[in-house]
Protein backbone atom coordinates (compact mmCIF):
# COMPACT_ATOMS: atom_id res chain seq x y z
CA UNK A 1 0.00 0.00 0.00
CA UNK A 2 1.63 3.32 -0.96
CA UNK A 3 2.74 5.38 1.87
CA UNK A 4 3.95 8.86 2.58
CA UNK A 5 6.91 9.87 3.95
CA UNK A 6 6.39 11.70 7.83
CA UNK A 7 8.33 15.22 8.13
CA UNK A 8 10.61 14.98 11.48
CA UNK A 9 8.75 18.36 12.67
CA UNK A 10 5.98 18.37 10.92
CA UNK A 11 4.01 14.68 10.58
CA UNK A 12 1.73 16.57 8.41
CA UNK A 13 4.48 17.00 5.57
CA UNK A 14 5.50 14.25 3.63
CA UNK A 15 8.46 13.40 1.52
CA UNK A 16 9.87 11.63 -1.34
CA UNK A 17 12.77 9.35 -1.90
CA UNK A 18 14.84 11.33 -4.08
CA UNK A 19 16.15 10.51 -7.82
CA UNK A 20 15.67 6.62 -8.84
CA UNK A 21 16.59 5.57 -5.27
CA UNK A 22 14.79 2.22 -4.52
CA UNK A 23 12.14 1.74 -2.02
CA UNK A 24 12.49 1.53 1.89
CA UNK A 25 13.14 -2.01 1.96
CA UNK A 26 12.73 -4.56 4.72
CA UNK A 27 13.53 -8.36 4.96
CA UNK A 28 14.43 -10.22 0.84
CA UNK A 29 13.88 -6.43 -0.33
CA UNK A 30 10.02 -6.30 -0.26
CA UNK A 31 9.17 -2.62 0.34
CA UNK A 32 7.78 -1.75 4.11
CA UNK A 33 6.17 1.50 2.77
CA UNK A 34 2.89 -0.35 1.74
CA UNK A 35 0.31 0.12 4.90
CA UNK A 36 1.83 0.64 8.47
CA UNK A 37 3.52 -3.05 8.18
CA UNK A 38 5.17 -5.31 5.17
CA UNK A 39 2.79 -8.50 5.41
CA UNK A 40 3.77 -11.79 4.23
CA UNK A 41 0.33 -12.43 2.43
CA UNK A 42 1.32 -10.09 -0.26
CA UNK A 43 -1.35 -7.58 0.24
CA UNK A 44 1.19 -4.81 0.54
CA UNK A 45 3.10 -4.81 -2.94
CA UNK A 46 2.29 -3.37 -5.70
CA UNK A 47 1.17 -3.04 -9.72
CA UNK A 48 0.78 -2.65 -13.40
CA UNK A 49 -1.40 -2.94 -16.03
CA UNK A 50 -3.55 -1.94 -19.25
CA UNK A 51 -5.76 1.00 -20.34
CA UNK A 52 -9.19 0.09 -21.22
CA UNK A 53 -10.03 -0.55 -25.22
CA UNK A 54 -13.24 0.98 -26.60
CA UNK A 55 -15.93 -2.33 -27.91
CA UNK A 56 -14.18 -2.60 -31.41
CA UNK A 57 -10.86 -3.17 -29.76
CA UNK A 58 -9.27 0.36 -30.51
CA UNK A 59 -7.69 2.36 -28.80
CA UNK A 60 -9.50 5.79 -28.10
CA UNK A 61 -8.49 8.73 -25.88
CA UNK A 62 -10.81 9.40 -23.10
CA UNK A 63 -12.69 12.73 -23.39
CA UNK A 64 -11.60 13.97 -26.91
CA UNK A 65 -8.28 13.74 -25.43
CA UNK A 66 -5.98 13.67 -29.03
CA UNK A 67 -2.87 13.19 -26.91
CA UNK A 68 -3.20 9.64 -24.96
CA UNK A 69 0.22 8.49 -24.80
CA UNK A 70 1.47 5.15 -26.62
CA UNK A 71 2.49 2.17 -25.17
CA UNK A 72 5.98 1.28 -24.96
CA UNK A 73 5.68 -2.41 -25.30
CA UNK A 74 8.71 -4.34 -23.94
CA UNK A 75 11.24 -6.59 -26.18
CA UNK A 76 9.41 -9.89 -26.01
CA UNK A 77 11.45 -12.86 -24.18
CA UNK A 78 15.28 -12.49 -23.42
CA UNK A 79 17.40 -11.69 -20.28
CA UNK A 80 16.79 -8.03 -18.94
CA UNK A 81 13.22 -8.13 -19.26
CA UNK A 82 11.95 -10.75 -16.87
CA UNK A 83 12.50 -8.23 -14.16
CA UNK A 84 10.17 -5.79 -16.07
CA UNK A 85 6.78 -4.80 -16.00
CA UNK A 86 5.09 -7.70 -18.34
CA UNK A 87 3.25 -6.27 -21.62
CA UNK A 88 -0.36 -5.13 -20.49
CA UNK A 89 -3.23 -7.54 -20.69
CA UNK A 90 -5.47 -7.24 -23.55
CA UNK A 91 -8.38 -6.93 -21.06
CA UNK A 92 -9.45 -6.34 -17.93
CA UNK A 93 -10.42 -8.53 -14.74
CA UNK A 94 -14.46 -7.58 -13.97
CA UNK A 95 -14.97 -5.54 -16.80
CA UNK A 96 -18.44 -7.08 -17.71
CA UNK A 97 -19.83 -6.27 -13.98
CA UNK A 98 -18.65 -2.77 -14.17
CA UNK A 99 -21.03 -1.25 -17.16
CA UNK A 100 -23.97 -1.97 -15.09
CA UNK A 101 -23.30 0.66 -12.68
CA UNK A 102 -21.41 2.85 -15.31
CA UNK A 103 -24.40 3.34 -17.69
CA UNK A 104 -26.88 5.00 -14.55
CA UNK A 105 -28.81 7.64 -16.03
CA UNK A 106 -27.54 11.19 -14.24
CA UNK A 107 -30.06 12.87 -12.75
CA UNK A 108 -29.59 16.87 -12.47
CA UNK A 109 -31.21 17.08 -9.06
CA UNK A 110 -28.23 15.60 -7.69
CA UNK A 111 -24.75 17.13 -6.32
CA UNK A 112 -22.60 17.26 -9.11
CA UNK A 113 -18.97 15.07 -8.35
CA UNK A 114 -16.12 13.91 -11.17
CA UNK A 115 -15.09 10.95 -11.93
CA UNK A 116 -12.36 10.46 -9.96
CA UNK A 117 -13.99 11.97 -6.22
CA UNK A 118 -16.68 9.47 -7.00
CA UNK A 119 -14.02 6.58 -7.59
CA UNK A 120 -12.33 7.83 -3.97
CA UNK A 121 -15.40 7.67 -2.53
CA UNK A 122 -15.86 3.95 -3.48
CA UNK A 123 -12.32 2.95 -2.48
CA UNK A 124 -12.69 4.54 0.59
CA UNK A 125 -15.94 2.80 1.49
CA UNK A 126 -14.70 -0.65 0.36
CA UNK A 127 -11.27 0.44 2.47
CA UNK A 128 -12.88 2.07 5.57
CA UNK A 129 -16.71 0.08 5.56
CA UNK A 130 -15.51 -3.19 4.46
CA UNK A 131 -18.76 -2.26 1.51
CA UNK A 132 -18.89 -4.39 -1.42
CA UNK A 133 -17.39 -2.66 -4.55
CA UNK A 134 -20.35 -3.54 -7.16
CA UNK A 135 -23.05 -2.45 -4.32
CA UNK A 136 -20.83 0.71 -3.34
CA UNK A 137 -20.31 2.20 -7.20
CA UNK A 138 -24.22 1.10 -7.84
CA UNK A 139 -24.87 3.55 -4.58
CA UNK A 140 -22.67 6.30 -5.27
CA UNK A 141 -23.19 6.96 -8.90
CA UNK A 142 -27.01 6.44 -7.84
CA UNK A 143 -26.58 9.93 -5.96
CA UNK A 144 -24.48 11.39 -7.86
CA UNK A 145 -24.76 14.10 -10.80
CA UNK A 146 -22.27 13.09 -13.42
CA UNK A 147 -22.77 12.63 -17.23
CA UNK A 148 -22.10 8.55 -18.68
CA UNK A 149 -19.05 9.28 -19.86
CA UNK A 150 -17.55 10.08 -16.32
CA UNK A 151 -19.53 7.20 -14.83
CA UNK A 152 -17.35 4.76 -17.02
CA UNK A 153 -14.69 6.37 -15.82
CA UNK A 154 -15.12 6.63 -12.32
CA UNK A 155 -15.97 2.82 -12.65
CA UNK A 156 -13.44 2.55 -14.46
CA UNK A 157 -11.11 3.42 -12.06
CA UNK A 158 -12.77 2.38 -9.14
CA UNK A 159 -12.37 -1.36 -10.29
CA UNK A 160 -8.97 -1.05 -11.76
CA UNK A 161 -7.33 0.30 -8.67
CA UNK A 162 -8.75 -2.60 -6.43
CA UNK A 163 -7.75 -4.83 -8.84
CA UNK A 164 -4.00 -3.91 -9.25
CA UNK A 165 -3.66 -2.59 -6.22
CA UNK A 166 -0.57 -4.63 -4.81
CA UNK A 167 1.42 -3.75 -8.11
CA UNK A 168 0.49 -0.40 -7.67
CA UNK A 169 1.65 -0.41 -4.41
CA UNK A 170 4.90 -1.60 -5.37
CA UNK A 171 5.62 1.48 -7.78
CA UNK A 172 4.66 4.11 -5.69
CA UNK A 173 6.93 2.38 -2.35
CA UNK A 174 9.64 2.78 -4.47
CA UNK A 175 9.23 6.55 -3.92
CA UNK A 176 8.56 6.29 -0.20
CA UNK A 177 11.03 6.64 3.09
CA UNK A 178 7.74 5.60 5.38
CA UNK A 179 3.93 4.92 5.65
CA UNK A 180 1.61 7.17 4.72
CA UNK A 181 -0.79 8.30 7.63
CA UNK A 182 -3.81 9.57 5.85
CA UNK A 183 -6.25 6.91 4.16
CA UNK A 184 -7.50 9.28 1.69
CA UNK A 185 -3.80 10.52 0.29
CA UNK A 186 -2.98 6.24 -0.19
CA UNK A 187 -5.99 5.74 -2.26
CA UNK A 188 -5.50 8.88 -4.29
CA UNK A 189 -2.13 7.77 -4.89
CA UNK A 190 -3.26 4.77 -5.96
CA UNK A 191 -5.87 6.58 -7.95
CA UNK A 192 -3.47 8.62 -9.96
CA UNK A 193 -0.86 5.61 -10.31
CA UNK A 194 -3.59 3.05 -12.10
CA UNK A 195 -4.81 6.12 -14.40
CA UNK A 196 -0.73 6.62 -15.45
CA UNK A 197 0.36 2.95 -15.77
CA UNK A 198 -2.93 1.83 -17.33
CA UNK A 199 -5.18 4.12 -19.15
CA UNK A 200 -3.71 5.22 -22.31
CA UNK A 201 -6.85 7.48 -22.39
CA UNK A 202 -5.94 9.44 -19.87
CA UNK A 203 -2.91 12.09 -19.86
CA UNK A 204 -0.12 11.77 -17.66
CA UNK A 205 -0.46 15.01 -16.59
CA UNK A 206 -4.33 15.07 -16.29
CA UNK A 207 -3.95 12.18 -14.03
CA UNK A 208 -1.54 14.15 -11.78
CA UNK A 209 -3.33 17.67 -11.61
CA UNK A 210 -6.79 16.02 -10.68
CA UNK A 211 -5.01 14.39 -7.71
CA UNK A 212 -3.62 17.08 -6.27
CA UNK A 213 -6.75 18.67 -6.54
CA UNK A 214 -8.17 15.84 -4.90
CA UNK A 215 -5.74 16.06 -2.11
CA UNK A 216 -6.54 19.49 -1.41
CA UNK A 217 -10.32 18.70 -2.07
CA UNK A 218 -10.28 16.37 1.01
CA UNK A 219 -7.92 18.99 3.55
CA UNK A 220 -4.77 17.51 2.95
CA UNK A 221 -3.50 20.49 1.40
CA UNK A 222 0.09 20.02 3.36
CA UNK A 223 0.77 17.12 0.87
CA UNK A 224 -0.37 18.56 -2.49
CA UNK A 225 3.29 18.80 -2.95
CA UNK A 226 4.19 15.18 -1.99
CA UNK A 227 1.35 13.84 -4.50
CA UNK A 228 2.71 15.83 -7.22
CA UNK A 229 6.21 14.99 -6.25
CA UNK A 230 5.26 11.24 -6.38
CA UNK A 231 3.29 10.74 -9.50
CA UNK A 232 5.04 13.16 -11.60
CA UNK A 233 8.29 10.83 -11.27
CA UNK A 234 6.15 7.71 -11.69
CA UNK A 235 5.09 9.49 -14.60
CA UNK A 236 8.06 9.42 -15.73
CA UNK A 237 9.59 6.13 -14.44
CA UNK A 238 7.02 3.96 -14.36
CA UNK A 239 7.84 1.48 -17.24
CA UNK A 240 11.89 0.95 -16.11
CA UNK A 241 10.70 -0.18 -12.35
CA UNK A 242 11.60 -3.57 -11.64
CA UNK A 243 9.92 -6.52 -10.01
CA UNK A 244 10.87 -8.78 -7.21
CA UNK A 245 13.76 -11.20 -8.66
CA UNK A 246 12.29 -14.24 -10.07
CA UNK A 247 14.76 -17.03 -9.41
CA UNK A 248 15.35 -15.61 -5.97
CA UNK A 249 11.65 -15.45 -4.95
CA UNK A 250 9.52 -16.83 -7.59
CA UNK A 251 6.08 -16.28 -5.20
CA UNK A 252 6.99 -12.70 -4.85
CA UNK A 253 7.20 -11.99 -8.19
CA UNK A 254 3.91 -13.75 -9.14
CA UNK A 255 2.16 -12.24 -6.41
CA UNK A 256 3.38 -8.65 -7.30
CA UNK A 257 3.22 -8.67 -11.51
CA UNK A 258 0.10 -10.26 -10.95
CA UNK A 259 -1.22 -8.16 -8.23
CA UNK A 260 -1.91 -11.44 -6.43
CA UNK A 261 -1.70 -11.58 -2.09
CA UNK A 262 1.30 -14.13 -1.73
CA UNK A 263 -0.45 -16.19 0.31
CA UNK A 264 -2.94 -17.24 -2.76
CA UNK A 265 0.00 -17.60 -4.66
CA UNK A 266 1.40 -20.16 -2.98
CA UNK A 267 -1.56 -21.84 -2.09
CA UNK A 268 -2.43 -22.16 -5.70
CA UNK A 269 1.04 -22.81 -6.29
CA UNK A 270 1.29 -26.08 -4.58
CA UNK A 271 -1.95 -27.61 -5.86
CA UNK A 272 -1.06 -27.11 -9.61
CA UNK A 273 2.22 -26.15 -9.99
CA UNK A 274 4.11 -22.81 -10.84
CA UNK A 275 3.05 -22.64 -13.88
CA UNK A 276 -0.44 -23.50 -14.22
CA UNK A 277 -1.31 -20.90 -11.57
CA UNK A 278 0.46 -18.31 -13.64
CA UNK A 279 -1.63 -19.42 -16.62
CA UNK A 280 -4.41 -18.83 -14.12
CA UNK A 281 -3.22 -14.97 -13.01
CA UNK A 282 -2.24 -13.89 -16.79
CA UNK A 283 -6.02 -15.12 -17.64
CA UNK A 284 -8.02 -11.51 -17.97
CA UNK A 285 -11.68 -12.52 -18.46
CA UNK A 286 -13.73 -9.96 -20.97
CA UNK A 287 -17.00 -11.63 -20.56
CA UNK A 288 -20.29 -9.29 -20.50
CA UNK A 289 -23.35 -10.12 -18.58
CA UNK A 290 -24.31 -13.82 -19.11
CA UNK A 291 -28.29 -14.10 -18.96
CA UNK A 292 -30.28 -17.18 -20.23
CA UNK A 293 -33.90 -17.31 -21.09
CA UNK A 294 -36.77 -18.55 -19.12
CA UNK A 295 -38.37 -20.95 -21.24
CA UNK A 296 -41.60 -20.71 -18.77
CA UNK A 297 -42.20 -17.19 -20.66
CA UNK A 298 -39.90 -17.10 -23.69
CA UNK A 299 -38.29 -19.55 -26.16
CA UNK A 300 -34.97 -19.74 -26.91
CA UNK A 301 -35.51 -18.85 -30.10
CA UNK A 302 -37.48 -16.04 -29.50
CA UNK A 303 -35.35 -14.75 -26.35
CA UNK A 304 -32.98 -14.29 -29.50
CA UNK A 305 -35.41 -12.68 -32.26
CA UNK A 306 -36.11 -10.08 -29.22
CA UNK A 307 -32.42 -9.28 -28.86
CA UNK A 308 -32.12 -8.35 -32.19
CA UNK A 309 -35.06 -6.62 -32.77
CA UNK A 310 -34.08 -4.34 -30.20
CA UNK A 311 -30.24 -4.04 -31.91
CA UNK A 312 -28.68 -5.39 -28.71
CA UNK A 313 -25.54 -7.14 -29.62
CA UNK A 314 -24.69 -11.06 -27.72
CA UNK A 315 -22.74 -13.54 -28.01
CA UNK A 316 -23.70 -17.28 -26.85
CA UNK A 317 -22.16 -19.26 -24.56
CA UNK A 318 -20.31 -22.40 -24.31
CA UNK A 319 -20.51 -24.11 -21.15
CA UNK A 320 -24.58 -24.11 -21.35
CA UNK A 321 -26.80 -24.11 -24.53
CA UNK A 322 -29.12 -21.66 -22.74
CA UNK A 323 -26.45 -19.06 -21.96
CA UNK A 324 -26.46 -15.32 -23.29
CA UNK A 325 -23.76 -12.69 -23.48
CA UNK A 326 -24.74 -9.62 -23.61
CA UNK A 327 -23.22 -6.09 -24.40
CA UNK A 328 -23.74 -2.83 -22.58
CA UNK A 329 -26.78 -3.00 -21.04
CA UNK A 330 -27.01 -0.30 -18.73
CA UNK A 331 -29.60 -1.27 -15.69
CA UNK A 332 -31.11 -4.42 -16.27
CA UNK A 333 -33.85 -4.65 -13.36
CA UNK A 334 -35.09 -1.83 -15.77
CA UNK A 335 -34.84 -3.53 -18.70
CA UNK A 336 -38.92 -4.75 -19.84
CA UNK A 337 -37.80 -7.86 -21.00
CA UNK A 338 -36.87 -8.48 -17.33
CA UNK A 339 -39.19 -7.10 -15.47
CA UNK A 340 -41.64 -9.24 -17.10
CA UNK A 341 -39.38 -12.38 -16.38
CA UNK A 342 -38.34 -13.41 -19.77
CA UNK A 343 -34.32 -14.07 -18.76
CA UNK A 344 -32.57 -14.18 -15.62
CA UNK A 345 -28.50 -12.90 -14.85
CA UNK A 346 -26.54 -16.22 -14.14
CA UNK A 347 -23.07 -17.33 -15.02
CA UNK A 348 -22.56 -19.71 -16.79
CA UNK A 349 -21.07 -22.58 -14.51
CA UNK A 350 -24.44 -22.20 -12.08
CA UNK A 351 -26.30 -22.97 -14.84
CA UNK A 352 -24.44 -25.82 -15.46
CA UNK A 353 -24.36 -26.82 -11.88
CA UNK A 354 -28.55 -26.34 -11.68
CA UNK A 355 -28.21 -29.02 -14.72
CA UNK A 356 -26.42 -31.73 -12.57
CA UNK A 357 -29.88 -32.11 -10.62
CA UNK A 358 -31.45 -32.99 -13.50
CA UNK A 359 -34.89 -31.54 -12.46
CA UNK A 360 -37.70 -32.91 -13.36
CA UNK A 361 -41.59 -32.73 -12.62
CA UNK A 362 -42.46 -34.73 -9.76
CA UNK A 363 -38.71 -34.65 -8.12
CA UNK A 364 -38.61 -33.29 -4.72
CA UNK A 365 -35.51 -30.83 -4.77
CA UNK A 366 -33.76 -29.03 -1.67
CA UNK A 367 -31.76 -26.23 -2.37
CA UNK A 368 -30.10 -25.64 0.99
CA UNK A 369 -28.10 -22.93 0.52
CA UNK A 370 -30.68 -20.86 -1.77
CA UNK A 371 -30.35 -17.40 -2.10
CA UNK A 372 -30.01 -15.28 -4.09
CA UNK A 373 -31.90 -17.75 -5.65
CA UNK A 374 -30.64 -18.41 -9.28
CA UNK A 375 -30.02 -22.07 -8.96
CA UNK A 376 -33.49 -22.55 -7.48
CA UNK A 377 -34.94 -20.65 -10.09
CA UNK A 378 -33.38 -22.71 -13.07
CA UNK A 379 -34.18 -25.88 -11.62
CA UNK A 380 -37.58 -24.62 -11.30
CA UNK A 381 -37.23 -23.61 -15.42
CA UNK A 382 -35.55 -26.94 -16.47
CA UNK A 383 -38.18 -28.56 -14.78
CA UNK A 384 -41.41 -26.39 -15.88
CA UNK A 385 -42.66 -25.94 -12.55
CA UNK A 386 -42.93 -29.79 -12.03
CA UNK A 387 -40.60 -30.36 -9.23
CA UNK A 388 -41.57 -29.45 -5.95
CA UNK A 389 -38.57 -27.45 -4.63
CA UNK A 390 -37.46 -26.20 -1.05
CA UNK A 391 -35.10 -23.45 -0.72
CA UNK A 392 -33.36 -22.80 2.32
CA UNK A 393 -30.93 -19.62 3.34
CA UNK A 394 -29.96 -18.63 7.23
CA UNK A 395 -31.00 -15.13 6.55
CA UNK A 396 -34.29 -14.16 6.24
CA UNK A 397 -33.68 -11.25 3.75
CA UNK A 398 -31.72 -13.52 1.77
CA UNK A 399 -35.09 -15.63 2.05
CA UNK A 400 -36.98 -12.36 0.14
CA UNK A 401 -34.99 -12.40 -2.62
CA UNK A 402 -35.66 -15.92 -3.38
CA UNK A 403 -39.50 -14.92 -2.74
CA UNK A 404 -38.82 -11.74 -5.71
CA UNK A 405 -37.33 -14.02 -8.36
CA UNK A 406 -39.79 -16.43 -8.11
CA UNK A 407 -42.68 -14.00 -8.39
CA UNK A 408 -41.30 -12.12 -11.51
CA UNK A 409 -40.19 -15.32 -12.86
CA UNK A 410 -42.99 -17.26 -12.17
CA UNK A 411 -41.63 -20.03 -10.88
CA UNK A 412 -43.91 -22.39 -8.57
CA UNK A 413 -43.80 -25.29 -6.24
CA UNK A 414 -40.98 -23.02 -4.29
CA UNK A 415 -40.94 -23.58 -0.66
CA UNK A 416 -38.88 -20.96 1.20
CA UNK A 417 -37.54 -21.48 4.56
CA UNK A 418 -35.20 -19.51 7.47
CA UNK A 419 -32.97 -22.10 8.17
CA UNK A 420 -29.24 -23.17 9.11
CA UNK A 421 -27.69 -25.91 6.56
CA UNK A 422 -25.28 -26.87 8.96
CA UNK A 423 -27.87 -27.71 11.52
CA UNK A 424 -30.26 -30.74 11.48
CA UNK A 425 -34.00 -30.54 13.18
CA UNK A 426 -34.66 -33.54 15.31
CA UNK A 427 -38.02 -35.64 14.17
CA UNK A 428 -37.46 -34.81 9.89
CA UNK A 429 -38.50 -37.38 7.81
CA UNK A 430 -38.79 -35.57 4.50
CA UNK A 431 -36.22 -37.09 1.63
CA UNK A 432 -35.14 -35.13 -1.35
CA UNK A 433 -34.64 -36.67 -4.69
CA UNK A 434 -32.15 -34.30 -4.98
CA UNK A 435 -29.90 -32.04 -2.66
CA UNK A 436 -28.27 -29.32 -3.98
CA UNK A 437 -25.36 -27.34 -1.94
CA UNK A 438 -23.84 -24.02 -3.17
CA UNK A 439 -21.88 -23.42 -0.11
CA UNK A 440 -20.28 -20.85 1.60
CA UNK A 441 -16.51 -20.62 0.39
CA UNK A 442 -13.29 -18.10 -0.37
CA UNK A 443 -15.30 -17.12 -3.93
CA UNK A 444 -11.42 -17.17 -5.26
CA UNK A 445 -12.86 -18.25 -9.03
CA UNK A 446 -15.04 -14.50 -8.45
CA UNK A 447 -11.93 -12.03 -8.34
CA UNK A 448 -12.65 -11.37 -11.88
CA UNK A 449 -15.74 -8.94 -10.34
CA UNK A 450 -15.34 -8.91 -6.70
CA UNK A 451 -11.59 -7.57 -7.05
CA UNK A 452 -11.49 -6.72 -3.33
CA UNK A 453 -12.39 -9.82 -1.59
CA UNK A 454 -8.56 -10.92 -2.40
CA UNK A 455 -7.39 -8.36 0.43
CA UNK A 456 -9.70 -9.79 3.09
CA UNK A 457 -9.57 -13.14 2.89
CA UNK A 458 -6.93 -15.06 4.68
CA UNK A 459 -5.65 -18.75 5.94
CA UNK A 460 -7.98 -18.77 8.62
CA UNK A 461 -10.96 -18.05 6.76
CA UNK A 462 -10.31 -20.84 4.54
CA UNK A 463 -9.78 -23.32 7.94
CA UNK A 464 -13.07 -22.02 8.84
CA UNK A 465 -15.31 -22.15 5.51
CA UNK A 466 -13.89 -25.76 5.41
CA UNK A 467 -15.18 -26.80 8.78
CA UNK A 468 -18.88 -25.28 7.75
CA UNK A 469 -18.28 -26.95 4.23
CA UNK A 470 -18.31 -30.18 5.85
CA UNK A 471 -21.06 -29.13 8.71
CA UNK A 472 -23.68 -28.60 5.93
CA UNK A 473 -22.39 -32.17 3.29
CA UNK A 474 -23.01 -33.62 6.48
CA UNK A 475 -26.25 -32.36 7.92
CA UNK A 476 -28.01 -32.70 4.14
CA UNK A 477 -26.49 -35.86 3.34
CA UNK A 478 -29.30 -37.48 5.89
CA UNK A 479 -31.70 -35.67 3.49
CA UNK A 480 -31.10 -37.32 0.27
CA UNK A 481 -33.28 -40.29 -0.67
CA UNK A 482 -31.70 -43.58 -1.47
CA UNK A 483 -30.81 -43.35 -5.44
CA UNK A 484 -30.86 -39.99 -4.97
CA UNK A 485 -28.28 -37.47 -6.03
CA UNK A 486 -26.22 -34.74 -4.00
CA UNK A 487 -24.45 -31.75 -5.74
CA UNK A 488 -22.00 -30.36 -4.03
CA UNK A 489 -21.23 -26.83 -5.47
CA UNK A 490 -18.28 -23.58 -4.85
CA UNK A 491 -17.37 -20.78 -6.36
CA UNK A 492 -14.10 -20.77 -5.31
CA UNK A 493 -10.49 -22.46 -6.82
CA UNK A 494 -9.07 -24.29 -3.54
CA UNK A 495 -8.77 -28.35 -3.52
CA UNK A 496 -9.12 -27.73 0.08
CA UNK A 497 -12.78 -26.86 -0.25
CA UNK A 498 -13.44 -28.77 -3.22
CA UNK A 499 -11.94 -32.29 -3.92
CA UNK A 500 -10.40 -32.67 -0.10
CA UNK A 501 -14.17 -31.58 1.29
CA UNK A 502 -15.34 -34.72 -0.90
CA UNK A 503 -12.76 -36.92 -0.24
CA UNK A 504 -13.41 -37.02 3.20
CA UNK A 505 -17.12 -36.58 2.78
CA UNK A 506 -16.73 -40.28 0.70
CA UNK A 507 -14.73 -41.51 3.35
CA UNK A 508 -16.83 -40.84 6.48
CA UNK A 509 -20.23 -41.77 4.13
CA UNK A 510 -19.74 -45.30 2.24
CA UNK A 511 -23.32 -45.37 1.08
CA UNK A 512 -22.38 -42.67 -1.08
CA UNK A 513 -20.41 -42.81 -4.66
CA UNK A 514 -18.91 -40.10 -6.97
CA UNK A 515 -20.62 -40.48 -10.26
CA UNK A 516 -20.28 -37.49 -13.18
CA UNK A 517 -21.63 -39.30 -16.61
CA UNK A 518 -20.07 -37.99 -19.31
CA UNK A 519 -23.22 -36.42 -21.03
CA UNK A 520 -23.31 -34.00 -17.92
CA UNK A 521 -19.72 -32.86 -18.38
CA UNK A 522 -19.65 -28.77 -20.23
CA UNK A 523 -19.35 -29.24 -23.90
CA UNK A 524 -15.52 -29.09 -24.99
CA UNK A 525 -14.48 -29.74 -21.18
CA UNK A 526 -12.49 -33.24 -21.04
CA UNK A 527 -13.72 -35.95 -19.05
CA UNK A 528 -9.99 -36.82 -17.72
CA UNK A 529 -10.50 -34.08 -15.70
CA UNK A 530 -13.44 -35.44 -13.56
CA UNK A 531 -11.96 -36.50 -9.99
CA UNK A 532 -13.92 -38.12 -7.24
CA UNK A 533 -17.46 -36.69 -8.97
CA UNK A 534 -16.22 -33.26 -9.63
CA UNK A 535 -14.56 -31.12 -12.01
CA UNK A 536 -12.94 -27.63 -11.49
CA UNK A 537 -13.49 -24.92 -13.78
CA UNK A 538 -10.96 -22.76 -14.54
CA UNK A 539 -10.79 -19.31 -16.39
CA UNK A 540 -7.51 -19.94 -18.53
CA UNK A 541 -9.09 -23.61 -19.24
CA UNK A 542 -12.75 -22.75 -19.74
CA UNK A 543 -13.46 -19.09 -20.05
CA UNK A 544 -15.76 -19.04 -16.97
CA UNK A 545 -15.13 -18.04 -13.23
CA UNK A 546 -13.51 -20.63 -11.43
CA UNK A 547 -16.36 -22.83 -9.89
CA UNK A 548 -16.25 -26.24 -8.76
CA UNK A 549 -19.37 -28.55 -8.71
CA UNK A 550 -19.00 -32.91 -7.43
CA UNK A 551 -22.16 -35.07 -8.15
CA UNK A 552 -22.67 -37.63 -5.42
CA UNK A 553 -25.19 -40.26 -5.48
CA UNK A 554 -27.08 -42.44 -2.59
CA UNK A 555 -26.16 -46.52 -3.15
CA UNK A 556 -29.59 -47.62 -3.37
Amino acid sequence: MAEETKHRNNPEKATTAGGKAGPYKGARGRSTAAGNAAPTDGTGQGARRQGRRADDGAKKPYRGHANAKPYRAEKPGGAGNEGKLPPRPHAPIGAARRDDAALQPAVAARPAMNAREAALKVLMDVGQNQAYANISIKRILSGANMTPEDRRLATEIAYGTLEWRIRLDWMIGRYLRSPIASPEVREILRLGAYQICFLDRVPNSAAVDEAVKLTRKTGHESLTGFVNTVLRKLSVEWEDIELPNRPMHPMEYLSVRYSMPEWIVRMWAGQMGEQETERLLSTRLTHDTCVHPNPMRISRQDFLARLEERGMPYTLGKLDEDAVYLGRMGNIAQDEMYQRGEYSVQGEASMWAARLAQPRAGMDILDACAAPGGKTMRMAELSQNGARIDAWDVHEHRVQLIVNAAQRLGAANINTQVRDARRSRGGEDKLYDAVLLDVPCSGLGTLSHRPELKYRLSRKDIASLCADQSQILNACAKRVKRGGVLIYATCTINREENTERIARFLKDWPEFKAEMPENLLPPGVDPARVELGGIQLLPQLDGCDGFYAARLVRRT
